[in-house]
């Protein structure tokens, strides 16, 4: 969030000359994250005050590769966030992976916040709604849960951009393959290729027809090594 658009642009191209990723914190007017964009950094993280991207901005975030990375989790300048109307639904504190991995006091800090709330009241959706107009017009939207609850929050970002109209298998490929993308990684991660990280979740249901199950896995493969997902014991050979 530096200086004046004199002086991102100089960011730009002193990052460019150093081949390096230049990400910007996307807070504050839509004309600061639309300028960010336009002058060449390389992504826009979080929704800035406009809510309501329409078909113009999408399009200039496809044309111009910028990646947007919404973070629904904590919301826009409008309403609540979406970990407050996750938290206050669901008893994630009884959850037991997330007790086996998660000091308690840790979790009693980030779950015994939010009061209940009207569904009206938060911006979450409107801002996943946004995001889904970039994705369909060929942008380029990654998925972060700004770590506000390791564990369970990817996945409730997961939910919350779907909740804006995207359709599991869309949501799954901002998860993955875009979230590697927007991050510069593609040759590394997001897709299963040759090459790429040997890193892989076996489903026991099928997110694709429902993005609740996204927490459905009983194994996980790890740099080339079988896991038990629940306890992270190997149980299979590497």
């Amino acid at each position: 969030m530096v200086g004046d658009r004199a002086h991102r642009q100089h960011m730009t191209r002193a990052a460019r000359s150093l081949d390096m990723l230049l990400v910007a914190e996307n807070w504050g007017s839509p004309r600061y994250a639309l300028t960010q964009a336009i002058d060449g950094f390389a992504t826009n993280e979080h929704a800035s005050d406009a809510l309501d991207y329409h078909q113009d901005v999408a399009t200039l975030y496809a044309l111009l590769g910028t990646g947007y990375s919404p973070t629904t989790l904590i919301g826009g300048a409008a309403g609540m966030a979406a970990v407050d109307y996750f938290i206050a639904r669901e008893n994630a504190l009884d959850d037991a992976k997330l007790n086996r991995f998660t000091p308690r006091f840790v979790l009693n800090q980030r779950l015994r916040r939010a009061d209940w709330a009207p569904k009206e009241d938060f911006a979450f959706e409107r801002i996943a709604a946004s995001a889904a107009r970039i994705f369909r017009a060929g942008g380029n939207v990654g998925l972060g849960s700004h770590s506000e609850l390791q564990g369970l929050g990817y996945h409730w970002e997961m939910r919350a951009l779907s909740m804006g109209g995207l359709h599991p298998h869309e949501v799954l490929q901002i998860a993955t393959r875009g979230s590697s993308s927007v991050l510069d990684r593609r040759k590394d991660m997001g897709t299963v290729a040759p090459g790429q990280y040997a890193d892989l979740i076996i489903f026991d249901r099928n997110p694709l027809l429902d993005i609740h199950d996204s927490r459905a896995f009983g194994q996980l493969l790890r740099n080339g090594c079988l896991y038990n997902a629940d306890t992270l014991d190997r149980i299979g050979p590497c």
